[in-house]
């Protein structure tokens, strides 16, 4: 995920929306991950209550209870919260014109066939 100079604007429809909320917020920042995954965890909140639809506590523990494919509007590979399993999809990234641009291997970037976790020793 990468989200800081907005390079995935034009794939992923998430991207402009936070940008330009993170600019009315903090003007003259730049969103860097720690703030993605922040726009993603309220993301995660209001899909929650809106599956519910109840604002209410125990509203929201059943509508989390809903999310076993969750991606943050594409802004993350797809996981399980639920399972508490992350992504095991990844991503490729190319450089094009001093740029990074998510890979065509799919429609989103996201590889998730073969799926896998890799450790590095």
């Amino acid at each position: 995920m990468f989200v800081d100079s907005g390079e995935d604007a034009a794939s992923v429809p998430m991207v402009p929306t936070l940008d330009q909320w993170y600019c009315r917020v903090d003007p003259g920042q730049v969103p860097d991950l720690y703030a993605t995954y922040a726009w993603i965890s309220g993301l995660m909140l209001a899909q929650a209550l809106n599956e519910s639809g109840q604002v209410t506590r125990a509203g929201l523990l059943a509508g989390l209870d809903t999310l076993t494919n969750y991606n943050g509007d594409v802004l993350e590979a797809p996981g399980n919260p639920v399972a508490k399993t992350p992504p095991s999809c990844y991503l490729f990234i190319t450089v094009q014109n001093g740029k990074f641009v998510r890979a065509p291997q799919s429609a989103n970037g996201f590889v998730c066939n073969p799926a896998a976790y890799y450790h590095y020793s």
